[in-house]
C-alpha cells in the first residue's frame, strides 16, 4: 500500500474506533442515554403542542413529529418536522408514548423491554402531568 493511502485510511480507522462508544452506550451508561432521549422527545414534544395546540394522541404517536409526517388537524406544522427520526432507546426498543393530547407520557422499559423491573431492567418516564 503506498503511504499516501495509509494515512488517509489509518485516520478513518481511528475516528471510527473513537466514536464507536458513542454509536453504542456502555451498558452502565444507557440509562443516562435514554434520559437525555427522552428529554430531547419531551422538547419536540412541547414544540408540536406550541404549534398545533395539542400534543399528538397516543394513535397519532411520536412518528408526528417526524418531517414528512404532519399532524392533519395542525395548520403550524413546519415543513422540516419536529425530529428528522424517532429513535429506539439504548436497548434497541421503541419507547413507549401515550398521550389525550393535553397530557403525555414517554417512557423506556430499559433493558428487558419489559414494563417495571429494576436495576437496568428500570423504566424510565417523564410526563408532563400537572403542568399546563
Amino acid at each position: 500500500m503506498k503511504y499516501w493511502l495509509a494515512v488517509p485510511a489509518a485516520a478513518v480507522i481511528l475516528l471510527l474506533v473513537l466514536s464507536l462508544p458513542r454509536i453504542t452506550p456502555a451498558p452502565s451508561q444507557r440509562p443516562v442515554h435514554a434520559v437525555a432521549q427522552i428529554d430531547a422527545m419531551g422538547e419536540a414534544l412541547r414544540e408540536f403542542r406550541e404549534a398545533c395546540g395539542a400534543y399528538p394522541t397516543t394513535a397519532d404517536g411520536l412518528r408526528s413529529l417526524v418531517a414528512g409526517m404532519p399532524h392533519p388537524s395542525c395548520a403550524a406544522y413546519p415543513a422540516e418536522g419536529f425530529l428528522t427520526a424517532v429513535p429506539n432507546d439504548p436497548w434497541g426498543y421503541p419507547f413507549v408514548y401515550s398521550s389525550d393530547g393535553q397530557q403525555y407520557s414517554l417512557r423506556s422499559n430499559g433493558a428487558d423491554g419489559m414494563p417495571g423491573g429494576s436495576d437496568l431492567a428500570a423504566d424510565i418516564e417523564a410526563s408532563n402531568a400537572g403542568s399546563r
